[in-house]
């Protein structure tokens, strides 16, 4: 066997998902491999070849696309087959929500193999581990995030998933959806791009967005970036374009239409109308 990349990874400080290593090996049938013990959960992803694993006690064929789970304290051995050398992305972690999400998928200890409905190589699982494969070893955010993402991508590119449980991972995913709003709404990020970074799908994340705040996912961002603006106006002599560019909008018109829409009046006007009012409190406080 011949390794190709292995990243040894720190995330102890954390408890809804842990990431301890990741890397890429490539077996052939001149080197055995020999059977290995593991004390967290191991996801594998098939590139390349064909072979069988021992799980347990139990062989499994795989071949491109297969991906298959080692639980915590199982023993297991990749055996190739064929004279192409077999190709396996694989990642270790752990967490509080990982053991959940596995048995969401039907994935358990004696049934660890995860049919996917998209070709081998293609679509997002594929894409996701082969990014993590590469993703700069100092980078331990990067890193997580797209395990986030291999792990909504299974439950997207599988038939086999029981209905999700309500939680805290529902509460996590939200969480993680307003973090990234709070920090990344100056930028032209989009309702796809924060669904993208919690690892589910738009209309997923927006129903599990309204059910904890009452608000869908572009309503929050949009009424944040308001909240910004409008501190902007009031405390500052920034041209409204500029202010409009500061909250994520390239179009000082949009931004403009979305102030209206949100306060009644244009950025402007909003910007006098409070300006004069703080004059006036001021104006007071002196004569008091």
């Amino acid at each position: 066997m011949a390794r190709k990349h292995m990243h040894l990874c720190d995330s102890s400080a954390l408890t809804d998902l842990k990431l301890f290593q990741f890397g890429s090996d490539h077996y052939s049938t001149k080197l055995s491999d020999r059977p290995i013990l593991s004390a967290h959960y191991t996801i594998h992803y098939v590139f390349s070849g064909s072979g069988t694993v021992r799980i347990g006690n139990t062989m499994y064929p795989v071949a491109p696309g297969s991906v298959f789970v080692v639980f915590p304290n199982q023993i297991r051995q990749i055996i190739p087959g064929g004279d192409a050398p077999l190709g396996i992305h694989w990642v270790e972690m752990d967490g509080e929500v990982l053991l959940p999400e596995l048995l969401r998928l039907n994935l358990t200890p004696n049934e660890p193999i995860l049919p996917l409905t998209v070709p081998g190589g293609t679509g997002k699982t594929a894409a996701y581990f082969s990014e993590l494969s590469t993703a700069k070893e100092e980078n331990s955010e990067h890193q997580l995030g797209i395990c986030w993402l291999i792990l909504g991508a299974l439950s997207s590119e599988t038939a086999q998933v029981k209905p999700q449980r309500i939680g805290n991972q529902r509460k996590y995913y939200v969480a993680q959806a307003i973090d990234l709003i709070h920090r990344c709404y100056m930028q032209d990020i989009t309702v796809e791009d924060i669904a993208d970074h919690c690892g589910l799908n738009r209309s997923y994340l927006g129903k599990l967005f309204r059910d904890e705040t009452g608000k869908s996912t572009q309503e929050y961002l949009i009424e944040y970036r308001m909240e910004v603006a409008c501190r902007y106006l009031r405390e500052t002599t920034a041209p409204i374009g500029t202010i409009a560019l500061s909250v994520g909008y390239q179009n000082q018109l949009h931004f403009s239409r979305a102030f209206r829409k949100t306060y009644g009046m244009s950025p402007r006007d909003w910007q006098k109308e409070h300006r004069m009012h703080q004059s006036e409190l001021s104006t007071q406080n002196e004569d008091s």
